[in-house]
């Protein structure tokens, strides 16, 4: 709803975690844009803290879990993990929300917990199929395509892996995810010294990758080849 009409609407929005990256990083800018653009109420649930919680602080009340994992070899959270986080963050809010949003598939985690509020389930999901398959537990993928109304996707080939698994099309919206956008054509000049550094002969082509370095992010797919 536009900035100072009628009651607030309230947002609550769960999180997988507060690392510096790709995705906590997005929602951040999300967050700061509807908290300057709308008159929204905002809680966050977030099941694993990290380096951004004191800038998601900065925005609106925020509980974490803390002690669930969001891959595959160990079982989702129960209850009883994200009750108490879930029931602090609304004595804070001071209400019930009116829709919740689910950033990435590892949030939907937390998902039978959140039913009882009987309100719209929008999930964010910036992840592909094989990602799904190999590294969130199956009962967090049930989830997300139990309890979810309406899918944001940040790509169509995501939005094709969510249509493998049985989401209706009408259900998925795909919105390209944006980013801060920063040069990456160099002079002839700077890239020849950037890769003799390297030890590069200046025609070889360059693959470059974005993401942690960590194996969930394929790091090893640029060793191959």
């Amino acid at each position: 709803s536009p900035q100072g009409k009628g009651d607030p609407f309230t947002l609550l929005i769960v999180a997988h975690e507060c690392s510096l990256t790709g995705a906590p990083t997005a929602l951040l800018r999300l967050m700061r844009w509807l908290r300057a653009s709308t008159d929204y109420a905002m809680g966050m649930l977030s099941l694993l803290d990290g380096p951004l919680l004191k800038e998601f602080e900065t925005i609106c009340p925020v509980e974490v879990v803390r002690e669930v994992s969001i891959f595959h070899n160990v079982p989702p959270a129960t209850l009883e993990e994200v009750e108490p986080a879930l029931e602090r963050l609304l004595r804070r809010m001071g209400t019930q929300p009116h829709c919740i949003l689910g950033n990435t598939a590892a949030s939907p985690l937390a998902y039978p917990c959140l039913a009882r509020f009987d309100v719209p389930m929008i999930s964010y999901v910036s992840e592909m199929e094989g990602f799904l398959r190999d590294h969130l537990h199956p009962q967090t993928v049930r989830n997300m395509l139990d309890f979810t109304d309406q899918f944001i996707t940040v790509s169509s080939p995501v939005g094709a892996g969510l249509r493998n698994k049985g989401v209706a099309a009408e259900r998925i919206r795909v919105i390209p995810c944006g980013i801060t956008e920063y040069p990456t054509s160099l002079d002839e000049v700077r890239r020849t010294e950037l890769l003799r550094s390297l030890g590069v002969n200046a025609d070889t082509p360059v693959i470059w990758g974005c993401g942690t370095l960590s194996a969930i992010k394929g790091t090893d797919w640029f060793y191959e080849i």
